[in-house]
């Protein structure tokens, strides 16, 4: 900066710092420089506690305002999974968020369309697990921070079962005017409560013959960092068609610790990437990446930046997930199904998927979408017959990678996991990452299945079918003597 301003000012320094926190600006230190030399040098130490800050400290004036909210709504749709909903939210505000027993985020949650009303408590009970009727922190909460991420967990939800939730929340503003009040979705009018979120559960046995669901099956892989892996794991994912949900299941039975891990927990994009990433239009080319225009990139995993997913070593994300896109924000929201993982109903009787590029220890698989199912993901759509706006292939990866793409004259896809977390600019893929990384190898046993067909149970019409073979002409000789027997052929 050519001048310093001082930020106790009422203005001038006040516009440097909220042009900045805008993005509107920028913040500049300076440097003393006394002259005679023709030369001079900086030096910084940067590591550990000792990284190099600017520290903006605020005093005065009066926060009026809430805490704000991001949160993607799961809402508005009828869903055909059963089990306990995990639902995450992020608050920001900058007198901090009250997370003491009489001021903590509450999510308000009826099963029974809004007749009777359950209410989540702050915090681990007894047994030190996260069941459901609790709401606890991503991380730590201080009383100083000003943002944080949080999940609750309701009741085992059953068919026949309506939905219904909401936030309540406040700060820890200590002004005159005390603790600001917020809620999601927000009151409008002179609401006191807000009109709730609503998801119905359905029994697919009810299901009409237009909803369609896409099931791949994933067999005996690992997600992990090790070279010789002895962990692994299936994966499942679930497309609705009539709902737009993508259900992931995973069945971390045969996973531990250690050598037996079957997830990496650590930072490094090299050994694992949880990523939702997608183009305004389904991109084609030498890897299936090469065209079009990214949309939204999304991180799913808590330890890289904004994401809600902690991930455990035996069994990662801890629970099954169903992502839903939102276009209004233009983000998926994240959903936990369950308290634990595992596949309910495994895929049987599946097509093979094609082998396609392998990268390292990984290796993709391809194939085309069936006819009888037409889908979308983010803002595009998926069928047999590829356009300008509609996928037709489907790209699943041993290192757990699934992306859409358009098949003119090249078709084929790649598990090169340097890509997944690559420039939005050059990588545009359009799909989810979960847990992918260099390592993410395949059993010999494993194997890549996929299927199309109606939710509803298909019925049994055919009548049994008796199995036989036929019987062959035969006679007999009689005996020649007592004692002897009738020879027959």
């Amino acid at each position: 900066m050519n001048s310093a301003t001082a930020c106790a000012a009422t203005s001038g320094g006040v516009s440097i710092i909220t042009n900045a926190m805008s993005n509107s600006g920028t913040v500049g230190v300076g440097e003393y420089y006394t002259g005679g030399s023709a030369y001079f040098y900086t030096y910084a130490y940067a590591s550990g506690s000792r990284n190099s800050h600017l520290l903006v400290t605020y005093s005065g004036g009066t926060d009026s305002d809430a805490p704000t909210s991001d949160f993607v709504p799961y809402t508005g749709i009828d869903s055909y999974i059963e089990g306990e909903r995990t639902l995450f939210i992020k608050l920001t505000d900058m007198s901090g968020i009250d997370t003491t027993s009489s001021g903590a985020p509450v999510l308000y949650y009826s099963t029974n369309g809004g007749t009777s009303w359950s209410t989540t408590s702050y915090g681990l009970g007894s047994n030190n697990q996260f069941d459901a009727g609790e709401l606890v922190s991503i991380g730590t909460c201080s009383s100083t921070a000003t943002d944080c991420r949080f999940k609750a967990r309701v009741d085992d939800l059953s068919y026949g079962d309506d939905f219904q939730y909401y936030w309540k929340f406040q700060d820890l503003n200590q002004g005159s005017n005390g603790a600001n009040v917020g809620y999601e979705p927000a009151l409008t009018g002179t609401q006191t409560t807000p009109t709730p979120y609503q998801v119905d559960i359905v029994d697919p046995a009810n299901a009409p013959t237009s909803h369609k669901k896409m099931t791949v099956l994933t067999t005996d892989v690992h997600a992990g960092s090790y070279f010789t892996p002895q962990g692994f794991m299936d994966r499942q994912m679930t497309y609705y068609s009539h709902s737009d949900e993508y259900f992931f299941e995973f069945d971390t039975s045969n996973c531990g610790t250690g050598s037996q891990s079957c997830f990496y927990t650590g930072t490094s994009t090299f050994y694992g990437n949880w990523l939702a990433r997608g183009n305004t239009a389904p991109a084609y080319g030498y890897y299936g990446m090469n065209s079009g225009t990214n949309k939204f990139n999304q991180n799913l995993w808590n330890n890289n930046g904004d994401g809600f997913l902690q991930i455990a070593a035996k069994d990662g994300p801890g629970m099954n997930i169903i992502f839903v896109y939102n276009s209004q924000l233009n983000k998926w929201a994240t959903v936990g199904v369950d308290t634990e993982t595992g596949i309910d109903t495994p895929l049987t009787g599946g097509s093979q998927a094609t082998a396609s590029l392998s990268y390292g220890y990984s290796q993709a698989y391809k194939f085309a979408i069936p006819g009888d199912i037409t889908g979308s993901f983010g803002t595009f759509s998926f069928n047999a017959t590829q356009t300008t706006t509609t996928a037709n292939r489907l790209c699943v990866t041993t290192n757990g990678w699934y992306y859409f793409y358009r098949s003119i004259s090249t078709d084929r896809c790649t598990s090169a996991y340097y890509m997944i977390y690559g420039s939005t600019s050059s990588y545009r893929w359009s799909g989810f990452a979960l847990g992918s990384g260099y390592y993410g190898r395949q059993a010999s046993t494993g194997d890549i299945t996929y299927k199309v067909g109606n939710v509803a149970p298909t019925p049994d019409t055919f009548k049994p079918e008796m199995l036989h073979t036929a019987m062959q002409d035969s006679h007999c000789q009689e005996p020649h003597g007592l004692g002897h027997h009738p020879r027959c052929w």
